[in-house]
């Protein structure tokens, strides 16, 4: 079985809060589709994901690092969820990061002259398997 999702796009509201004991971090992503219609004219959508996380190491690089606006690249697994409102169950799916995710911060960070590349708790990709050599698993299309 697979359940994977793949996403580029820019950082909207983010929020981290403890559940039952555990961080939480849940923001949404902002996908850009554009296509050219019959008549020639550029059209586009913007489609927004939730995306969540209980990964401790995760959370915390995401609270650090991601600001709203950044570009991210994530591969998460789709998951629906239900929940009471007014008494009316309502399903909604989003994307969730755990084992086997990715997340690359695509948005260039600046750096003073102070700070060097490769500072403890700086970070460009995050994932959860082991690194490899080969430089096409890094590609993340």
């Amino acid at each position: 079985m697979l359940n994977q999702v793949q996403l580029i796009g820019n950082v909207g509201n983010k929020e981290v809060k403890t559940v039952n004991g555990k961080k939480l971090v849940s923001f949404s992503i902002a996908v850009n589709d554009r296509y050219t219609d019959k008549d020639g004219n550029t059209r586009g959508t913007v489609n927004w994901f939730n995306i969540c996380s209980f990964q401790e190491r995760l959370v915390n690089l995401i609270e650090k690092h991601v600001k709203t606006g950044d570009k991210l690249f994530i591969q998460g697994s789709l998951n629906n969820n239900t929940v009471e409102k007014d008494g009316k169950k309502i399903t909604y799916t989003g994307i969730s990061l755990g084992y086997g995710s990715k997340i690359e911060l695509l948005t260039p960070k600046k750096q003073s002259p102070s700070e060097g590349a490769g500072e403890a708790g700086s970070w460009e990709s995050y994932s959860q398997e082991p690194a490899s050599s080969d430089m096409d698993d890094r590609i993340p299309f």
